[in-house]
């Protein structure tokens, strides 16, 4: 209990860290610096989590170099959230690094994304850093947090290449690679550890996967549709839904573009192996693909869902009043089916320890 315990404490370090940063003139007024700043502090956090706690640990359980990201991640968690309530008006602590740091951050999307980092990553890390260091199976959560923080990156790094805030690109932007590629790198260590048996055969299919079959239809002909729309918004039925039902999808930000491209390409594919494999004997590696796509997905629909919400006020998106019904029909579908897909096939496998 000492290792979450201790994440937690190094994690909200990041509060007086954040008051000091924002009172520090030289910083403001230097972009490289920091950037330089901003690596020497998280290796310092990473630090101070090994000499105060991570060394006094089992072996096999401090030689694990993720406890460390844990922490470091943890501690970049918070100053997520302060960047959140400081778009969102609570504060103002973290205003000058929008200046020199990521000015791109000042978008909804960046308000957005910052509040799930904030809540939903921070609790991911503190549990997976306990589950780490009691030699806990915690494959569901990693896999989940490790697509969302994929598909997250994909979208937010992605968008500040190719959208209205290019030409304000600063180096701080590369503090984002190790966010990415961490958890690609703990996502293959799970599934290379993974134990998980499946049965041989496949077990009839109930009243409730037809149901989960319709959802996964309706999810694919949902994501084939809404890249259509930002792909081409000019033509008929995409027009309308441009218009009347997500105006935020055609953002010069082009967030909510790449969003939606990510899940034509990617979660719609899926979606008819997920289809498909409702008829099939269970697989191992679909099951855990389930995982991934379900954090991918429940990261872009909250940080999408937020972010139009957040826009809704301003031209040229207020003339939708609290926008549709179709609007959260849609929306909630693409949230919930493929957690409810993740859920379900999960319940067709079984784990049993390693030999």
């Amino acid at each position: 209990a000492r290792v979450p315990l201790a994440i937690a404490v190094i994690a909200a370090l990041a509060v007086p860290f954040c008051f000091a940063q924002a009172r520090n003139t030289a910083l403001q007024e230097s972009p490289l610096a920091l950037l330089v700043f901003g690596v020497v502090s998280l290796t310092s956090v990473g630090l101070l989590a090994y000499a105060l706690v991570f060394r006094h640990l089992p072996t096999a359980v401090r030689r694990s170099p993720y406890l460390i990201f844990f922490a470091i991640f943890a501690f970049a968690r918070i100053i997520d959230l302060l960047i959140s309530l400081t778009l969102m008006g609570v504060t103002d602590v973290m205003r000058d690094y929008f200046e020199k740091g990521e000015p791109y951050l000042k978008s909804s999307h960046g308000m957005a994304v910052n509040l799930w980092d904030g809540t939903v990553h921070l609790g991911l890390y503190i549990w997976m850093s306990y589950c780490l260091a009691s030699a806990r199976p915690h494959s569901k959560a990693a896999l989940f947090w490790a697509g969302s923080m994929v598909g997250s990156c994909i979208v937010y790094m992605t968008g500040n290449v190719i959208g209205e805030y290019a030409d304000h690109i600063e180096p701080s932007f590369l503090l984002n690679l190790p966010f990415m590629l961490v958890p690609v790198f703990y996502a293959w260590k799970i599934v290379s550890e993974d134990t998980t048996v499946v049965a041989a055969k496949r077990s009839p299919l109930s009243f409730t996967d037809y149901g989960l079959a319709a959802a996964l239809l309706l999810l694919i002909a949902l994501a084939t549709f809404r890249m259509l729309v930002v792909i081409n918004p000019a033509i008929g039925l995409t027009q309308h839904w441009a218009t009347e039902v997500e105006p935020y999808l055609l953002s010069p930000s082009r967030y909510p573009e790449i969003q939606m491209l990510v899940y034509g390409f990617y979660l719609m594919p899926f979606g008819l192996l997920a289809l498909l494999s409702l008829w099939r004997a269970p697989s191992r590696l679909m099951a855990l693909w389930a995982w991934l796509f379900a954090g991918l997905v429940a990261q872009g629909q909250f940080g999408h869902i937020v972010a139009s919400l957040a826009a809704a006020p301003q031209p040229p998106y207020n003339h939708v009043a609290a926008q549709s019904g179709m609007f959260w029909v849609a929306n909630g579908l693409m949230l919930v089916v493929p957690l409810w897909y993740a859920w379900r096939y999960s319940t067709r496998v079984r784990v049993e320890p390693t030999q």
